[in-house]
């Protein structure tokens, strides 16, 4: 599924989206029940060979921000109830039940009503994700600078801004901790 979905959005991201650079889809195989991508090949670096130089990172998420800015898919509206059930509450719900204790499923209701106090009402746009952006789907050149972005196969079409960032710079920072 997430193979169809991958290959999909990157015909799609480069329809609507020419500016942000998505490796061109070149087939899909199958072998029985498995699905294989070939797609084309970008240079440079991932993002992870980059982790520690604080002037390549820093540059990579400039771009990061700037390409993930325009994937607008919504224009800015009012943020409703049922989009905060959508985008949020549901995604609780599923992080909630393999909380390891109770303290976490604490937390995670505290920071839920924050959410909700503070995004319902809200006006912003909507956004194409990636869903899993970390380093190692940023593809980089030897200054920083982005080349391209892999593996959209958690893409999701409508989604709140800033969270495929945030997710890279969290995965970033472990990243860090490890060198």
């Amino acid at each position: 599924v997430q193979v169809k979905r991958h290959l999909a959005t990157l015909t799609t991201l480069r329809e609507e989206f020419p500016a942000l650079p998505v490796p061109r889809p070149i087939r899909e195989l199958h072998f029985g029940n498995a699905w294989c991508a070939i797609e084309e090949r970008l240079g440079g670096w991932t993002a992870g060979q980059i982790c520690g130089d604080q002037q390549k990172v820093s540059r990579m998420l400039s771009d990061v921000a700037e390409h993930f800015a325009g994937l607008i898919t919504r224009p800015a509206q009012e943020f409703t109830e049922a989009d905060f059930e959508r985008l949020i509450g549901e995604r609780v719900r599923r992080v909630s039940m393999k909380a390891p204790d109770k303290e976490t499923k604490a937390a995670l209701i505290e920071m839920e009503a924050l959410a909700r106090e503070q995004l319902i009402g809200a006006c912003f746009p909507l956004v194409r994700s990636h869903g899993d952006l970390r380093s190692k789907h940023v593809q980089v050149d030897q200054d920083g600078g982005v080349l391209g972005y892999l593996d959209w196969g958690a893409t999701e079409e409508r989604d709140i801004p800033l969270f495929d960032l945030l997710h890279l710079i969290i995965n970033e920072r472990k990243q860090e901790a490890l060198i």
